[in-house]
């Protein structure tokens, strides 16, 4: 699913920032109005004037996020839209905030920063993200994916000198840490500050 800002076809010369969204396992499928249900897609669904180009793309039943399919999706989107090269960015909640870690952590040069909420990512990797602008979320309670998943990963980015990990974690809210994520002006600031050098 793309959801492009209001204004994308009269500000012609513009280049617009992007963000890849991963969603969770329960809007797998073959109904893209699903991927609108939870997340970021229903927040830019909201609202004609979210600053950002916002991509959405759905699992198949039954599958997990593939990072050769994604790749794919990348560097289609560059090629097929006024996108700033520098400012794409990569978020996702539950099973999509695993694929965000894992995406990132193989190719933290596609992304100028990641946002990944209620996940758990590749702790071996965590090195590749020292240099990489990474702002996790999860909930202390989260009965789901255990709190452990994101925590493991900050520690293991700040053990390798990571200095530009941000953590938030909630002490309630259950699974559903997203919606208070996403909901917050302030990620959207500090994701437009991001770039690639």
């Amino acid at each position: 699913m793309l959801q492009i800002p209001a204004t994308y076809n009269t500000e012609t010369t513009k280049r617009w920032p992007v963000i890849i969204f991963l969603h969770g396992i329960g809007e797998r499928g073959n109904d893209l109005n699903m991927v609108k249900r939870a997340g970021l897609a229903a927040i830019a669904a909201k609202n004609a004037n979210f600053p950002f180009i916002v991509v959405s793309p759905q699992c198949p039943l039954g599958t997990w996020w593939n990072i050769p399919s994604l790749n794919a999706l990348y560097d289609d989107i560059l090629k097929q839209y006024n996108i700033d090269p520098k400012k794409i960015y990569v978020t996702g909640l539950s099973m999509g905030g695993f694929g965000t870690w894992e995406w990132v952590a193989a190719y933290p040069s596609r992304f100028a920063a990641a946002v990944p909420i209620c996940g758990a990512g590749p702790v071996a990797k965590a090195c590749a993200l020292k240099t990489k602008p990474v702002w996790a979320f999860h909930n202390a309670d989260d009965p789901t994916v255990n709190v452990s998943g994101s925590r493991n990963m900050v520690n293991a980015i700040k053990a390798c000198g990571g200095q530009l990990v941000k953590y938030t974690e909630n002490p309630t809210g259950g699974h559903d840490a997203w919606t208070k994520a996403y909901n917050n002006p302030a990620l959207f600031t500090w994701l437009s500050a991001q770039r690639l050098p």
